[in-house]
């Protein structure tokens, strides 16, 4: 007996659905998975929605996102609470949508569910939103694995930071020309444009190219650091103290008596926003890289235009860097008569590969910059001084440098707080922060969408964050979990007093 829509959904004069018994179709196809232990199911294209209502009734604790290029999901199904509707473009603002209810503790808790009909006659579509979901959930995999690394350094590295840095100075760049330098292993092919020219730019060097620089003689106007960790300090130790040192909260803290050292930039983190506030200081999103930081700042910064060179986005047979390096040291020091140099940057080269064209050498790492890369806009023209390596979408290749007006750049001071203000303030959020947490953890659920300090308190304890909100919106009380995360959180903010104590 028909039960389907009198208008079913068709395609190219094929059905979308069954036009019969829709209803018994969507059970088959929900039989073929348990979601019982799933918090978020992505839809594509369910067509008029006859797979909400059974998965609603055998899952009823479960958020939908429907992927929708048709748009003819039926309106009682979109509730706005548990059901939520995407019909826009598949691939840049889909990201943003899944951004927007899907967080890193979701990860073990996620399902995609293409209607089987739509992958057949809308393959394209289909094709473009499971690319789309692929890149933003490795994504979420990359911020996850660094959060589990960095978050406490995160936190340690912020607050030593806010409170020791000099105030933040600016240089007034607009309508200039900025030459970012990265380290790749095709930097040496620029070196003859970049000596002859670099006088007419604003050189940004990152930390991996500084002793490069150095050695070839190259001015650098400012250096940009990101990296939170131990390898940071490798890099910090060429840097000449008479360059200054931009960096956001979050970066290695390291000190000198001369070295001039900037919170140049705010890049929107739960701490950011407690500690920095509104000051000015340009705001631009985490990254995970320091080239793509670098080119956030120097768009926000209003320039002309922004040149990379050395941005090869690849290893260049078993180079992955130009020569001299910080690591290359570290990597001889492993050498013995059965292990040789050569061997060394072999080894590294074969593991980190998972693509190659000719002698280039892709990483994921790499291709993933590259992938966010490409999906970014920015107001200015940007270039890449290389003819050769792995092409990226929105960046033209050039041989040569511009000529353009030279001079010395100014930079300005910002509003920042006194010293003892900002231990008062740094004292005041810890406990703060401390007493919030022990009521927060206990009730973190996935049904309300983590806010900005159930955030925060999830980079300090991911993993026990994430078992947390999966078990108790599962309909289970981890009360054991709750106690080791409570426990976790009030000895690392004290932990965090006393260290900042001992600094004031």
């Amino acid at each position: 007996m028909k039960s389907g829509d009198s208008s079913p959904v068709m395609i190219n004069g094929k059905y979308l659905h069954s036009p019969y018994n829709p209803e018994r179709e969507a059970l088959k196809v929900l039989a073929k998975e348990d979601y019982s232990r799933k918090r978020i199911v992505i839809l594509f294209e369910p067509g008029t929605g006859y797979i909400i209502p059974p998965l609603k009734s055998l899952y009823p604790h479960l958020t939908l996102l429907v992927i929708s290029p048709l748009g003819r999901l039926a309106s009682e199904y979109r509730d706005g609470n548990s059901v939520f509707l995407w019909t826009g473009d598949l691939e840049t603002g889909l990201r943003g949508f899944l951004s927007e209810h899907i967080h890193e503790s979701d990860l073990s808790h996620i399902a995609y569910l293409p209607w089987p009909s739509s992958v057949r006659l809308l393959p394209q579509e289909a094709s473009r939103a499971g690319k789309t979901i692929s890149l933003f959930i490795s994504w979420l995999q990359a911020n996850h694995s660094h959060v589990v690394g960095f978050g406490v350094k995160n936190l340690r590295n912020s607050l030593v930071n806010y409170l020791l840095c000099e105030e933040p100075r600016l240089p007034d760049l607009r309508n200039r020309n900025i030459l970012i330098i990265a380290s790749g292993p095709g930097l040496r092919d620029c070196l003859d444009e970049i000596r002859d020219k670099s006088r007419f730019y604003f050189v940004i060097a990152l930390p991996s190219a500084v002793s490069f620089l150095l050695k070839e003689k190259i001015p650098i106007d400012l250096i940009i650091s990101t990296d939170p960790g131990y390898w940071a300090s490798v890099h910090y130790g060429s840097f000449p103290d008479a360059v200054s040192v931009g960096t956001g909260l979050s970066g290695r803290c390291v000190f000198n008596g001369s070295r001039k050292i900037y919170p140049l930039f705010n890049q929107g983190t739960y701490l950011d926003r407690q500690l920095l506030g509104n000051r000015g200081i340009p705001l631009i999103p985490g990254t995970g890289s320091v080239a793509l930081a670098a080119l956030e700042w120097a768009s926000a910064m209003q320039c002309r235009t922004i040149t990379f060179a050395g941005l090869d986005m690849c290893l260049r047979d078993i180079r992955s860097h130009v020569s001299p390096h910080p690591f290359d040291n570290l990597l001889m020091s492993g050498t013995d008569f059965t292990n040789s140099l050569h061997h060394i940057y072999f080894d590294r080269a074969l593991a980190v590969t998972f693509k190659r064209e000719d002698s280039l050498r892709i990483s994921h790492s790499l291709n993933q910059y590259r992938e966010w890369l490409e999906n970014r806009s920015y107001p200015q023209s940007l270039y890449r001084l290389q003819m050769s390596g792995i092409s990226i979408q929105g960046l033209t290749d050039t041989a040569k440098l511009e000529k353009g007006s030279e001079g010395s750049v100014t930079w300005s001071p910002l509003p920042y707080p006194s010293r003892s203000e900002r231990r008062e303030r740094i004292g005041s959020l810890l406990k703060k922060w401390r007493h919030e947490s022990q009521e927060r953890i206990s009730g973190a659920s996935a049904k309300v969408f983590p806010d900005d300090f159930d955030d925060f308190l999830y980079t300090l304890i991911p993993q026990i964050f994430s078992r947390i909100r999966g078990e108790t919106d599962l309909g289970e009380t981890p009360e054991k979990m709750i106690r080791e995360g409570q426990e976790k959180l009030t000895a690392l903010f004290i932990q965090m007093e006393e260290l900042c104590e001992r600094l004031a």
